[in-house]
């Protein structure tokens, strides 16, 4: 067999113009707001931004406005930093003032369920992507990372035929998907590597036999589905728990990220296998309690309290004999006791392995830039990314604070406590902390700061 380790940034490799930010960048913990519910989320994070639902059913966001993900009507704002403009006090989405029940964040896009059941989305909405689900590409344009125009809406808009019935939201690189109220699954946006399922848009390319995917402007059902709880999404995959304790995902798994032990697939995309329709990771058909998607990997709660990972994540361990693995180019992490040592890169597991030194987990949280755990005993773990090390590392400044939600961007994270209040930490360029002000962190492997988020009711 042989022995690697997982890569520290192979699960953000694909992420394209998302800016990595890592643990050079000042460490911060900072506070929001909780409501309860399997399938609902009062917490959301994207590249830069963290939106939050208050006790009023309010949202609350603060960041970076690149792409109109503010939702306040305009791609600018009160603060600029070369070509970034950006918030450091909570503003309110336009019209999403209360009544909001749930929210997810993807790339430079929010959605919402309303109390209706209905979903709005806002934030990023490329031509040929489609991301929002109002059934055409802008309708504004707003600059990107590098300045270029591209689709966008500024405020809220209603999704296609999701006016009610919804119970929860998951949103990705550049699409969506919903489960409604009988278990099932919707999607909408670009189709790149199937993520739309069998009834996803496609084109045959004249004389070959290869089909090319497309995009939807509006929500197409996923076959096959029901007792869906719980849907996540990825760059370029999705998973959901089933009501049984039983996962499915689909999309792509050039990084092994649907844990069938192969990084083969039925059909072929224009990046690498991938699958259209779901299938069941190896060992995952029970025992199941919760689910997380990173950028090209996942990772599931066990009813045990342990947690198990699989595609291109970093988890600290020694790869399995189904692993990818550099075996040249030398990598940094840091071991239990902080310390930096050198390790080779193992891009990427295609069967789920557990997590060591988890046994007791009672929540699990995860986004593109990193995982965390809630112990019962009230401990933080986080382990990946950009903010935490290989192996998983307790934030001793949010230990014991009856955490019942976090959220995970781009080089920072939140954690919604019971008590209403939320507590970050991570970069704070842009003052995406919501502080007000500029605040300073610790080094990486030393702990963490608190600071405010202000005017969180």
């Amino acid at each position: 067999m042989k022995k690697g380790r997982l890569g520290r940034f192979s699960a953000l490799r694909v992420l394209g113009s998302i800016t990595m930010i890592t643990l050079s960048v000042c460490m911060l913990i900072v506070s929001s707001v909780y409501s309860a519910g399997f399938t609902t989320s009062s917490i959301a994070a994207t590249t830069g931004t963290t939106c939050v639902i208050t006790k009023s059913g309010a949202v609350k966001c603060w960041g970076i406005n690149r792409m109109g993900v503010l939702g306040v009507g305009n791609w600018k704002g009160p603060l600029k930093n070369n070509n970034t403009y950006y918030t450091d006090k909570p503003v309110t989405p336009l019209g999403l003032t209360d009544g909001v029940k749930s929210i997810s964040g993807g790339n430079e896009h929010f959605c919402v369920v309303t109390k209706t059941g209905g979903v709005k989305c806002w934030g990023k909405n490329g031509d040929g992507e489609g991301q929002l689900g109002i059934g055409k590409f802008g309708p504004e344009t707003c600059p990107n990372s590098m300045g270029q125009m591209g689709g966008c809406s500024t405020k809220p808009l209603d999704v296609s035929g999701l006016t009610k019935g919804v119970t929860g939201v998951a949103s990705g690189y550049n699409f969506s998907c919903a489960v409604t109220g009988q278990g099932k699954v919707k999607c909408w946006g670009s189709n790149l590597n199937r993520v739309l399922g069998p009834n996803g848009p496609v084109v045959s390319m004249p004389g070959s036999s290869e089909v090319y995917e497309r995009y939807s402007y509006v929500p197409v059902d996923i076959p096959n589905l029901s007792g869906v709880v719980k849907v996540v999404a990825g760059v370029e995959h999705i998973c959901v728990l089933l009501s049984s304790g039983s996962v499915k995902c689909w999309g792509s798994n050039r990084s092994g990220q649907l844990g069938v032990g192969t990084y083969d697939g039925p059909e072929q995309s224009m990046t690498g296998a991938c699958s259209k329709t779901p299938v069941t990771p190896q060992g995952l058909s029970t025992g199941v309690v919760d689910i997380v998607n990173g950028a090209a990997y996942s990772c599931a709660l066990m009813s045990d309290g342990t947690v198990k990972c699989w595609g291109a994540v970093s988890i600290g361990i020694d790869c399995m004999e189904n692993s990818v693995c550099d075996k040249t180019e030398d990598s940094y992490k840091y071991d239990q006791n902080n310390d930096q040592i050198s390790c080779k890169k193992c891009e990427s597991n295609s069967t789920p392995i557990e997590v060591p030194g988890i046994s007791n987990a009672k929540s699990l949280f995860g986004s593109n830039s990193g995982n965390c755990v809630v112990t019962q005993d009230e401990k933080v773990l986080c382990w990946g990314g950009g903010f935490a090390p290989y192996f998983p590392y307790e934030i001793t400044g949010l230990a014991g604070l009856d955490i019942k939600e976090m959220a995970i961007g781009t080089g920072h994270a939140c954690a919604l406590l019971s008590s209403g209040k939320v507590k970050c930490f991570g970069n704070d360029g842009e003052n995406i902390l919501g502080t007000g002000k500029v605040v300073n962190g610790t080094p990486p492997g030393e702990q963490f700061n608190v600071f405010d988020v202000i005017n969180i009711p």
